[in-house]
């Protein structure tokens, strides 16, 4: 048991990353809305209506101390556009989601798999008939799918190519990632690709090699001696989770790298999300990815390029950081999940990135 006079308590690290995100707030316009999306982590979290305003509570954590709680009125500014419920538990009264709605929240549940699990409010659900018929039509249309997907795969190709040199040292593994990503730019340009699954092929084997790049990633860790970390997580190795079973994915993170990766990429598809609602397209009718039900395939085929960003923020916020035990924790199952502070204070990062 920790006494809290041990310098690396869960509450002394979740100070750390609160005071880093106060400390380095994004700048914003006298009149302008506040751009920086809140986020609630934790056990308990509350959204009510109160006297007209609305009354948001934190949930507690492994952090100590009482949680923080906010009043927002009617069309002041520090309303947020988003509020991210991350690993959340707690409640929501309908005058509050009617309340959000009436003034242009949106709300977005990410789970313990750093996927998103629903999205509130918003724009809601409309969708333009017009641009349905595009996508059905795109998906439909052999030559049109192609066109739309390898250009998607193009730019996502291009983007991975500026993460690996802008990170990683010029070694061996970074040149050959560097290029297969040019091989399959080339394979495009030259119309090479005859069909989506080809395309498939050529995106598959670029990402091998773009992950192969990292392997060896350090993260840098304080006081290991008194709090030991897991060795695998002294460098990078793969992508995918072990504990996913004999075909690995990628969800269940057992690396804190890899942790940040699916909480990045949730919050690029919440982000996605909304704004193709917001477009007039339907989320769920994909053109690339293969159309199945509860799956936006049309938000993952339109994510596709920005991905290497998310990539390159979460590199970046690596090396700029010595990072504690006590900044993650691991599941019984041998998951790993960030600390509630870390996750804003990531977030928050992301955001900018994006």
């Amino acid at each position: 048991m920790f006494v809290e006079t041990d310098p690396e308590t869960w509450s002394s690290r979740s100070e750390f990353w609160k005071e880093k995100a106060e400390k380095s707030p994004p700048k914003r316009l006298k009149r302008s809305r506040r751009k920086v999306p809140m986020v609630l982590c934790g056990h308990g979290v509350s959204l009510k209506i109160q006297n007209g305003a609305l009354l948001v509570r934190d949930g507690i954590s492994h952090a100590d101390g009482e949680p923080k709680q906010w009043r927002l009125y009617p069309g002041e500014l520090d309303i947020p556009q988003r509020i991210i419920l991350v690993e959340c538990s707690g409640a929501m009264t309908m005058a509050a989601l009617r309340w959000l709605g009436e003034q242009g929240v949106t709300v977005i549940d990410i789970d313990w798999q750093g996927r998103v699990a629903s999205v509130i409010g918003g724009s809601g659900v409309a969708i333009d008939p017009v641009k349905y018929l595009w996508q059905v039509e795109a998906r439909a249309n052999v030559k049109k799918r192609l066109s739309f997907s390898a250009e998607l795969v193009r730019r996502k190709l291009e983007a991975s190519i500026e993460t690996l040199e802008a990170v990683f040292d010029n070694t061996t593994a970074r040149q050959s990632a560097v290029d297969w990503a040019n091989k399959g730019i080339e394979q495009i340009d030259r119309g090479k690709v005859n069909g989506t699954r080809e395309l498939l092929g050529v995106e598959g084997a670029a990402a091998a090699k773009y992950f192969a790049a990292w392997e060896g990633f350090e993260m840098r860790w304080k006081s290991v001696k008194q709090y030991p970390v897991p060795k695998p997580w002294l460098f990078y190795s793969q992508r995918s989770s072990l504990l996913t079973g004999r075909k690995a994915k990628n969800w269940k993170a057992d690396h804190p790298i890899n942790a940040m990766l699916n909480y990045g990429y949730a919050f690029l598809e919440s982000q996605t999300r909304i704004q193709t609602v917001s477009d007039g397209f339907d989320p769920m009718a994909g053109i690339y990815h293969e159309v199945s039900e509860g799956t936006p395939s049309y938000v993952l085929d339109v994510m596709e390029p920005d991905r290497p960003r998310i990539d390159r923020a979460v590199l970046e916020f690596v090396l700029s950081q010595t990072f504690s035990m006590k900044d993650f924790y691991l599941r019984k199952d041998g998951v790993c999940r960030l600390g509630p502070e870390l996750t804003r204070h990531f977030v928050s990062r992301i955001e900018k990135a994006l």
